[in-house]
């Protein structure tokens, strides 16, 4: 029942399709083309070469494409795929008609795992991406006993069925995660050639410059209590008001350079959470932000205090300001298996794949106006803290910060 050259291809075409789509580097605004071209390809391939064609039913491997897609791509190109299913299926007839039902669950599974699916841990991914084509084959399972097919020959071949679109799933799931995290180690080592080097530039900059300044600044404070016209007063304290700031950013490059924890203690990561969201509360007013929290208490980590604020006020800032016609920001801290999880969403302007990759890199910001050292810091800190930060984000939806600390013992 099961034409094994038919399988071999279902097979290739599906691993040819995640090989291709997560290793080629393509632009950002091409992405979307080339998974629905190989996507396309690889569903068309399945359903005209079926693993098995019985009384018009045709059992193929063309869901795990249109489920990847759902999954791991856009939204519009999720919907022209099974828009193309439709057709097709519609174009062979008899039995395959019906099968459509049988994707129905499937799809809608993954449509409502998409928006958290690229924050579920590497292995619950591989449960769930392997687990919508087991629910698929349960739809075709039950379209066949709607028809009064279900011999023991056919139960024993649906059983076969099952298992292998589950290992086709299950492989071709952990070639995207295996290929993804080779990338994201490329990039990130990448990003830490460029760190160590801005680093070591930037003490060496920070001590040259700082010297200077402090001396200009004394001079212009002296100056600044002689008795001068109101105009030059003015001046002054523009110029004093430049000077702080450029002390300021001299310090987050110094900062930067050498990140280490100075005190470190036990604190409540709900506590500092709420400290920090409490100094922005009057901010989040002027710009009609609506902050709403949910802080689990008790969760305890060992870390510096005010590294760990300014991690959080680095990020829900640039939450804010993501915000600029105001918006809602959640901020939500729970435990998450050894972790303290803080998760930070917005209801901004969103990012685009690209650019969420170039976040805590070097001088990047998305924003017209800023050095992108705020993120930069921000990263470099969960580094130290031994922590990990991950970004979800959709170009106008909003973004979701993740930043996980080690619970203390």
């Amino acid at each position: 029942m099961i034409v094994l050259n038919n399988l071999l291809l279902n097979l290739f075409v599906n691993l040819f399709f995640v090989t291709i789509y997560f290793s080629v580097r393509v632009r950002e605004k091409h992405r979307p083309l080339l998974i629905l071209g190989l996507a396309s390809a690889s569903l068309l391939l399945c359903l005209t070469f079926p693993v098995s064609n019985i009384s018009g039913y045709r059992f193929g491997l063309g869901m795990i494409p249109v489920l990847v897609a759902i999954l791991y791509g856009r939204a519009w190109v999720s919907l022209v795929l099974m828009a193309l299913m439709v057709a097709y299926r519609l174009y062979l007839g008899g039995g395959s008609v019906m099968q459509l039902y049988a994707t129905v669950p499937a799809i809608l599974t993954a449509f409502a795992c998409k928006r958290r699916y690229q924050m579920f841990e590497k292995l619950d991914r591989l449960v769930v991406a392997s687990a919508l084509p087991g629910i698929a084959a349960l739809g075709s399972c039950a379209v066949v006993w709607a028809q009064d097919m279900l011999t023991a020959q056919m139960t024993w071949f649906l059983a076969v069925y099952a298992l292998l679109y589950l290992m086709t799933a299950f492989m071709c799931t952990l070639l995207i995660e295996t290929l993804r995290e080779n990338r994201a180690m490329r990039l990130e080592m990448q990003r830490m050639e460029k760190l160590r080097v801005l680093g070591d530039l930037a003490a060496a900059i920070a001590h040259e410059v700082r010297h200077p300044m402090t001396v200009a600044g004394g001079f212009l404070q002296l100056l600044r209590e002689e008795k001068n016209p109101a105009d030059k007063r003015h001046y002054i304290d523009i110029a004093l008001q430049e000077m702080k700031r450029g002390e300021e950013i001299i310090a987050e490059y110094l900062a930067f350079a050498n990140p280490e924890i100075q005190k470190p203690e036990r604190v409540q990561a709900a506590e500092r959470t709420r400290h920090v969201l409490n100094g922005l509360s009057s901010l989040a007013n002027l710009q009609k932000i609506e902050i709403v929290h949910t802080l689990q208490a008790g969760l305890w980590v060992t870390v510096d205090a005010g590294m760990l604020d300014q991690v959080l006020l680095h990020v829900i800032r640039n939450g804010m300001e993501a915000m600029p016609q105001g918006g809602r920001l959640h901020v939500s801290v729970t435990k998450v298996r050894q972790y303290a999880e803080i998760q930070i969403e917005d209801t901004g302007v969103g990012m685009t794949l690209d650019e969420v990759a170039r976040l805590g890199n070097p001088f990047y910001t998305t924003k017209d106006k800023g050095t992108g050292l705020g993120l930069m810091v921000a990263y470099r800190y969960v580094e130290v803290m031994r922590g990990k930060i991950r970004v979800q984000s959709e170009k106008g939806r909003g973004t979701r910060f993740l930043i996980q600390i080690p619970i203390s013992g």
